[in-house]
């Protein structure tokens, strides 16, 4: 019977996860993926990227990406990409919506609650703080380091702390940060149940350590030595202005983040613990406000530390990031404090319901995959997996791949957030993709401007980096543009620009509103 429960458990967790991906869309091959899969695509075929600076420093230094990429790469050996990619993306996914399932049956007893309360993960999915969001809609080391820190969760609940400590710290070979603030979530819950004489040896605590430093040192030793630099204080001034307030502000300054991202959270915390301390008193003093107590210390630390004292090792922590657990806990809670109806709830239980919506998620899921032909274009677009449709951005990326050499650099849009995945050739710099190593950002900065013909800004003024680039892109000559290595063709989209019109005659191929022509090819054509 045990053995059932825990099958039909992984059963609903795959249906939600289902609902998850019909509900928020799947991206793959563009956005953050950007920084993770051309490092895969070069570790299957290492003639790629030979002049581009990201791949090139992937692949000679140790980068938080490291464990992601070899691990997709090693499968990816026998299984296309694109399909393994939105197989461990759902694999991660169902891992997620499982234990928030096992989670709820642990604190409330009830079947029921347990199977409702992993689609709340579609609702509650965006009340982080940070740029942030429990789950993303692409398979980027964050998602991997999210389920295993679920579990990390699950195990310390158990009983089961060295495990806990174990699962935390293989969190932190996919993404460190996560990694490191599970960990101390999970030490927590252990802290918590010390003080309720639960464990009144304190053995939890030791044996949750005992699991979790030696497995963060492999992922977290190499990522500090990598970070090490010999900086000027003025150069140190540069990197962590470059970091922090030009490409990722978003992420590490709170004084930008959205008002409404707090807002939501808040809500959420003072549902959850209001609603929760009528109905799970003891669940709320025990597992939530543990959890808020580590969030919210560590966040006036790192406001105080960071925005106050200007501590660049203090905002390296992205301490932000880890409003994902409160929510994953305060969501849990609140929904399980909510009075359901008990006959519509107690249809969970039903076999024949569970079927029912498992095969209801499989051919949504096949519909999904074959949106091409089966969903109207505005719908279809949300799906980038199997038949789908392709646009005039990725089709320019297929032609460019398919039949320009391997060794061409090419100089796309600053905002196409997609070449170095779909294209798989070489780029003199992308916004997108960057390493957090200081020796990367700064020459990283200095070559964006460089490229895309913008005045490098002073430390400590306000720099739209990118909407700088993208307003002087289409004027920008090719003469302009100073890059350390030689561009051989170059990405337009406008056939208004002065540039275009003079070399309408070279374009190589043409997916409007998007247009490929050789470099320089007025000089060309005058040598």
């Amino acid at each position: 019977m045990a053995s059932n429960s825990r099958a039909f458990t992984w059963v609903w967790a795959f249906t939600a996860a289902v609902a998850f991906i019909l509900v928020c869309g799947y991206r793959v091959n563009n956005g953050d993926q950007e920084e993770h899969l051309p490092y895969v695509y070069a570790l299957l075929d290492p003639s790629l990227y030979p002049n581009d600076p990201l791949v090139k420093t992937q692949t000679t230094e140790f980068t938080v990406r490291f464990y992601y990429a070899h691990i997709i790469a090693f499968f990816g050996q026998v299984f296309p990409i694109e399909g393994l990619v939105f197989f461990l993306y759902l694999l991660c996914l169902t891992a997620i919506c499982a234990g928030i399932s096992v989670l709820t049956k642990a604190w409330t007893r009830s079947t029921e609650l347990s199977r409702l309360t992993p689609f709340f993960l579609v609702l509650f999915n965006g009340f982080t703080i940070g740029g942030n969001t429990l789950v993303d809609i692409q398979l980027t080391c964050t998602v991997p380091a999210v389920a295993l820190g679920v579990w990390s969760l699950v195990y310390v609940q158990q009983g089961r702390p060295i495990l806990g400590g174990l699962t935390a710290a293989l969190s932190g070979l996919f993404q460190v940060l996560v990694g490191i603030q599970v960990g101390l979530m999970g030490l927590s819950w252990i802290v918590s149940d010390l003080t309720a004489e639960r464990n009144v040896r304190g053995k939890g605590f030791l044996f949750f350590l005992i699991g979790f430093i030696p497995g963060l040192v492999p992922g977290l030793v190499p990522l500090l030595s990598s970070l090490q630099s010999d900086l000027g204080p003025m150069e140190a001034a540069r990197y962590a202005w470059i970091l922090f307030d030009v490409r990722n502000p978003h992420h590490y300054l709170p004084q930008v983040f959205p008002s409404v991202d707090f807002i939501k959270s808040a809500g959420l915390y003072l549902f959850a613990l209001v609603l929760g301390f009528r109905t799970h008193k003891g669940l709320v003093v025990s597992r939530l406000l543990p959890v808020l107590s580590v969030f919210l210390l560590g966040a006036l630390v790192y406001t105080i530390g960071f925005v106050n004292f200007q501590s660049h090792l203090i905002g390296m922590t992205q301490w932000y990031k880890a409003s994902i657990w409160p929510c994953l806990i305060g969501f849990i809670l609140l929904v399980s404090a909510v009075p359901w109806p008990l006959p519509w709830l107690r249809m969970l239980s039903k076999r024949w319901v569970m079927w029912t919506g498992l095969g209801f998620a499989v051919v949504l899921l096949l519909v999904a995959g074959n949106s091409l032909s089966l969903l109207p274009e505005r719908i279809s677009s949300r799906y980038e997996w199997g038949s789908r449709p392709i646009s005039a951005r990725e089709r320019m990326h297929i032609w460019i791949r398919t039949h320009l050499p391997k060794a061409a650099v090419v100089l796309p849009p600053p905002d196409d957030d997609a070449f170095l995945c779909q294209a798989q050739r070489s780029t003199p710099v992308s916004y997108k993709a960057i390493v957090h190593s200081s020796g990367f950002m700064l020459n990283w900065y200095s070559r964006f401007c460089a490229v895309y013909g913008l005045e490098e800004m002073k430390t400590g003024q306000a720099d739209p980096l990118l909407s700088r680039a993208v307003s002087n892109y289409e004027r920008l000559r090719d003469e302009e543009v100073q890059s350390p290595v030689p561009i051989d063709y170059r990405l337009l989209m406008s056939t208004d620009s002065a540039d275009f019109r003079q070399s309408k005659e070279n374009i190589i191929h043409a997916e409007p509103p998007y247009y490929l022509r050789p470099f320089k090819p007025v000089q060309n054509a005058a040598e």
